[in-house]
């Protein structure tokens, strides 16, 4: 019987192996970009991977944001899967794992570069931008939260608009071609336009939940 079985553990073992691997990555990537950024700013005349620090330093807020965004997009689609394979007695289990599994990645991925900016940096290496006090680290703060928060706004509208328009386009052609068929207009029923609609199920559902959380929260 495979329920309990050495095959299900080490399924849901290499589940949260991965969950640990995908936090260290962000961990990682967030000491290398302090480590960059600290480069940059000790050596604003010299140069990185044929880049000159000045523009290096500049792009570290971006980065941050980058590596949120494009970790928290794999997490979500591969976690997801994963959890849709596991052996679980019902729909609130299989929720209810792929909930835990989720939160803890985003709220790391999400949290954790700004709190090592505003907490750890100060007391680490050469400490904040300046005269290595707290407003320089309040100052890069600032910055990376104001570059997140612009390019999560404009993501989140960016793929409503899509959508909508995705939808609209599917809906007009359907029409277009059942008016050819019939010689005269088609009515088109609610059902019909949720049909057409892109598909909005139980990890959209809990994804958008935990995105509003972890990015507003």
């Amino acid at each position: 019987e495979y329920r309990d079985s050495w095959t299900e553990i080490l399924q849901n073992g290499m589940h949260w192996f991965l969950c640990c691997l995908f936090i260290a990555e962000t961990l990682g990537i967030t000491f290398l970009i302090a480590d960059l950024r600290d480069h940059a700013e000790n050596n604003p005349g010299g140069n990185a991977w044929g880049i000159s620090n000045v523009a290096l330093g500049s792009t570290m807020d971006y980065l941050v944001t980058i590596n949120i965004k494009v970790v928290d997009w794999l997490w979500t689609a591969l976690s997801s899967h994963l959890t849709s394979k596991e052996n679980w007695r019902t729909e609130a289990d299989l929720k209810g794992a792929m909930v835990i599994k989720l939160f803890a990645v985003k709220f790391v991925v999400f949290y954790f570069p700004f709190f090592y900016t505003i907490f750890l940096k100060p007391h680490i290496g050469d400490g904040c931008a300046g005269d290595g006090l707290i407003d320089g680290c309040l100052v890069e703060l600032n910055n990376s939260l104001m570059f997140f928060f612009i390019t999560q706004i404009v993501t989140e509208m960016g793929m409503l608009v899509f959508q909508l328009a995705w939808t609209y386009k599917a809906v007009r052609t359907e029409i277009n071609k059942a008016a050819k068929k019939m010689a005269g207009s088609k009515t088109y029923s609610y059902l019909e336009l949720q049909a057409k609609a892109a598909p909005y199920e139980t990890v959209e559902q809990m994804n958008d939940f935990m995105n509003q959380v972890v990015s507003y929260g």
